[in-house]
């Protein structure tokens, strides 16, 4: 061979092998980690992406799960309205010494009205302390449409036979199934249907030595869970 092959051969060899410099090393290094970086950028999309598809699948089949099980009408769309009998001038029945029949059912109304508050329904009331003027049975009813209740109830402590706030008689069955189901809550009491237009609706006698707001409230929450679905 030779020297000038040998020479050339010497060369490339010394081309091949010779050692790299700092800069070389470090410049390598950064492209080995912004490949790694990027990579585990993409895959982190990835994983993201999969995670959110599944939650929002999750919670697809929960919603749908919960409009099957939940009722048609919860408690918290129920309007209920409670009417005192009498007020103003007209005070009732005397209970007491101290108290007539208008502030007993008063005070009545609230009771039941706090209980089927905390659960969830709309109260109202045909009347309040301290309201002087007394309503007649026209004003009682229309309040019905103004506060759009699915349930009126009307307690007195004594019923004069045959008295009526309406004789429409759309809703005397509805009517008839609400008073049954106070009934069986509180069966020593009288009953008697009042109709109010397109509302289900009780005038209830209570007997205030066997008070029992609880289970008129009961009742009340049957019915609407029951038949006013």
């Amino acid at each position: 061979m030779s020297k000038q092959s040998r020479k050339q051969k010497k060369e490339l060899r010394a081309r091949i092998y010779r050692p790299r410099s700092r800069a070389e090393v470090s410049v390598q290094r950064r492209a080995r980690t912004q490949a790694a970086a990027t990579i585990a950028a993409v895959l982190l999309i990835f994983l993201c992406t999969i995670a959110a598809m599944a939650y929002m699948r999750m919670r697809a089949d929960r919603d749908t799960s919960a409009e099957q099980t939940e009722p048609t009408k919860p408690h918290a769309v129920y309007t209920v309205l409670l009417d005192p009998g009498h007020g103003g001038a007209d005070t009732g029945e005397p209970i007491d010494a101290q108290s007539g029949e208008a502030d007993y059912v008063l005070a009545l109304c609230h009771k039941i009205g706090d209980l089927l508050e905390r659960e969830g329904c709309q109260v109202f009331y045909t009347r309040d302390a301290g309201d002087g003027e007394t309503l007649t049975d026209r004003e009682r009813v229309a309040l019905c449409d103004q506060t759009e209740a699915d349930l009126f109830l009307s307690l007195h402590t004594c019923l004069a036979p045959g008295a009526y706030y309406s004789l429409l008689s759309d809703t005397t069955e509805r009517s008839a199934l609400l008073a049954g189901m106070l009934g069986q809550a509180i069966p020593e009491n009288q009953l008697e249907i009042t109709r109010v237009s397109g509302v289900p609706g009780v005038r209830l006698s209570v007997d205030p030595q066997a008070e029992d707001a609880e289970g008129i409230a009961d009742a009340i929450l049957s019915y609407l869970e029951k038949y006013n679905a």
